[in-house]
């Protein structure tokens, strides 16, 4: 039996009310060369019937396991470890892909030999809880060539060089892991070819585990720590960013839409 062209990972834990459009963004995709793995931590919302109702309608495509995990990054590497796609790609269980994210990853990398697949990421669009868009997040060569790090939700990795890197460091980083794999990317980014398509790739919705304000003080002890690591950078300083930048993005998201669209430039929709 031949690879699929794609892996996609999912991982979940009572995302009862937002896995509908997951599932419905990889079942419409225009390409449909690929797998679909979910792991869902346990889900006790009824998630696990959800997946249960799509299962038969994604034709043998998709296959999920509900267990215990230490955490979202113990999914995906569940996931990647998993993966026989050549590409494989992160999807969380809030967020849902554009209906052409796949074929126009494949049309990217279909000029490469397998032993040289590019790494290809494109945009994300920030959308509220009702999927209206908010701001959109353009990635460029330039993010590449000062190494920040880029939303892994648009990132297709692949998995050759998962197997050669290793997994997301779930020890270290609780909320911050994926941080982590770029910048040790970008330590070795001379070694790949990386692509940068204008098309938005994911939209990803506000509400998330690095947006609550709960979660801020080991946010930002985690960002500190890579940018020192990685970066050099002064750990109070980094510290002091972080928390800014932060709280400034959590009251701009808490406005009216009207007056985030000046805050965050005119959002151009998809074409």
């Amino acid at each position: 039996m031949n690879a699929p062209f794609f892996t996609v990972v999912t991982t979940c834990f009572n995302s009862s009310s937002t896995i509908h459009d997951t599932l419905d963004s990889v079942l419409n995709q225009t390409f449909q060369d690929y797998e679909y793995i979910i792991y869902d931590a346990g889900s006790t919302d009824g998630t696990v019937d959800i997946l249960n109702l799509y299962k038969d309608t994604f034709n043998g495509r998709m296959r999920y396991v509900s267990e215990p995990d230490r955490g979202i990054y113990d999914g995906m590497n569940k996931g990647v470890r998993d993966a026989k796609g050549y590409y494989v790609s992160i999807l969380n269980s809030d967020d849902y892909y554009h209906s052409r994210t796949l074929e126009r990853v494949h049309d990217i990398s279909k000029s490469c030999s397998i032993e040289k697949f590019p790494i290809v990421f494109g945009d994300v669009c920030r959308v509220k809880q009702n999927k209206e868009p908010i701001y959109r997040y353009r990635f460029n060569q330039l993010r590449i060539d000062n190494n920040i790090p880029f939303g892994h939700p648009s990132m297709f990795l692949p998995r050759s060089i998962y197997e050669a890197e290793g997994n997301y460091d779930l020890d270290r980083y609780k909320l911050a892991a994926d941080m982590d794999f770029q910048y040790r990317l970008y330590q070795k980014k001379e070694h790949f070819e990386w692509i940068v398509s204008n098309h938005i790739f994911t939209y990803m919705r506000e509400g998330g585990a690095t947006d609550s304000l709960k979660n801020l003080k080991e946010w930002v002890e985690e960002i500190a720590d890579l940018e020192e690591r990685y970066m050099g950078k002064n750990k109070t300083v980094a510290k002091t960013r972080t928390i800014i930048g932060r709280l400034g993005r959590n009251v701009k998201n808490h406005l009216p839409y009207s007056i985030q669209k000046k805050l965050y430039g005119a959002y151009r929709s998809e074409r």
